[in-house]
């Protein structure tokens, strides 16, 4: 195991560069006689933009969207904020479950010293994502193929589909963006096909009048040959919409609801507090559209599956007016 100092040996020599080298650059002065007077202004400013926040909000921001709840009280929370922004709730929420995950004896053989990459660690915890699913969140899907080596599952709640699309980045499965889930199950059928053995993941997404896309777990459009889906499984997703092509809403409307209901509510308090909803992005649009052989070729990809950010003047029709 790397000593502490050892490990600050081995940083990078950007990740060693503090607010105060940067202030100490700036100054054109040979006695940095600048470099107060810049601490005072950026204090006062910070201050400023902070104002009507308390401490406690900013710990229950780091905890609740960063997923770090082990902070030391030596660390101030705004501090720690403003650097956690940095980084980015993507990456803190996946190296969070990640050790959490590892601390729990899930990852048997694993060597964290051989990964690298942020798509490595969202595979595994993809992985273990899988392995947590309770009995209440199994409920909250349809499943509709399972072998030893794939599980396929239409998603009727926004839970359930943050969790099953752990380690994705499909926006449907998006924490704090349930706003798409919504709207694409509301419309249409929606389907995660989930590599249990690798932590692969594909979606698939059916709307009448615009067609079928599948999408990787990296959220860009792709053609189904280049999915690594296997025939059996391109064969339950052809009887799944070409059937009885059912939105997942109507799998179990009421619960569909409810879980909306809640999400709305949350949603709603976080406006009040002056909290951001996180914007979407937009996902890759130059891929050439792929029409199954078996299907009407008058058959083609829906529409984006990320839009604009939403509004609240937007919110009580995006179900019916899409993005």
């Amino acid at each position: 195991m790397a000593k502490i100092k050892e490990i600050i040996e081995m940083a990078p020599a950007s990740f060693k560069i503090s607010l105060l080298d940067v202030l100490m650059a700036m100054d054109m002065s040979k006695t940095k006689k600048y470099v107060p007077l810049m601490l005072k202004v950026i204090q006062s400013k910070n201050d400023e933009n902070n104002s009507n926040r308390v401490e406690e909000d900013f710990n229950a921001e780091i905890r609740d969207y960063y997923g770090v709840s082990n902070l030391p009280e030596t660390i101030d929370p705004k501090v720690a904020y403003m650097l956690l922004q940095i980084i980015g709730s993507d990456i803190t929420r996946d190296l969070m479950n990640f050790m959490d995950s590892f601390e729990k004896g899930y990852f048997k053989g694993v060597d964290i010293t051989t990964i690298t990459s942020k798509k490595e660690l969202s595979r595994l915890n993809g992985l273990t994502a899988l392995n947590k699913i309770g009995k209440e969140l199994a409920k909250q899907v349809q499943k509709d193929f399972e072998d030893e080596e794939w599980l396929m599952v239409r998603p009727f709640t926004y839970e359930s589909s943050v969790r099953y699309g752990y380690g994705s980045k499909w926006c449907t499965s998006m924490e704090k963006s349930a706003q798409h889930f919504f709207r694409y199950s509301d419309n249409g059928t929606l389907i995660y096909c989930l590599n249990k053995k690798t932590g692969d993941k594909v979606a698939a997404f059916y709307e009448v009048g615009e067609g079928l896309s599948f999408w990787n777990a990296e959220d860009s459009r792709i053609d189904s040959m280049f999915s690594n889906l296997p025939s059996h499984i391109i064969d339950v997703i052809r009887g799944i919409v070409t059937d009885n092509p059912l939105p997942n809403r109507s799998l179990s409307p009421e619960v569909w609801q409810n879980s909306k209901d809640l999400w709305s509510e949350s949603w709603n308090k976080e406006r009040e507090r002056g909290e951001l909803v996180e914007e979407p992005q937009l996902v890759n649009e130059n891929v050439e559209a792929f029409t199954p052989q078996d299907y009407d070729a008058s058959w083609v990809f829906p529409r984006g599956v990320r839009g604009e950010q939403v509004t609240e003047e937007d919110y009580g029709d995006f179900a019916t007016n899409g993005l």
